[in-house]
């Protein structure tokens, strides 16, 4: 059964990864800003489109984690009420 020091390091890592994904839609909302002047401005935009892909990339990984974060919690949170009762 876990105990309370697990729950707690679930829960700072379950924070921790809330800001990372956070940090992320900024940094995609801001790339695509990036890309969306470049082309407005005739400039060619590659580099920054590959960029846009390697922080989508990272981004959809982030939110993998979060979620086995969020069901780990979860199952924690549930068996700990079992015990209760």
């Amino acid at each position: 059964m876990p105990d309370s020091l697990t729950r707690k390091r679930l829960l700072r890592k379950t924070a921790e990864t809330e800001v990372r994904l956070a940090l992320s839609r900024r940094h995609i909302a801001r790339q695509r800003e990036i890309i969306s002047w470049q082309q407005e401005n005739g400039l060619d935009a590659e580099l920054s489109l590959q960029l846009l892909s390697t922080f989508l990339s990272v981004h959809q990984s982030l939110e993998h984690n979060y979620g086995i974060l969020q069901e780990k919690l979860a199952a924690l949170s549930e068996s700990q009420m079992l015990d209760l009762m």
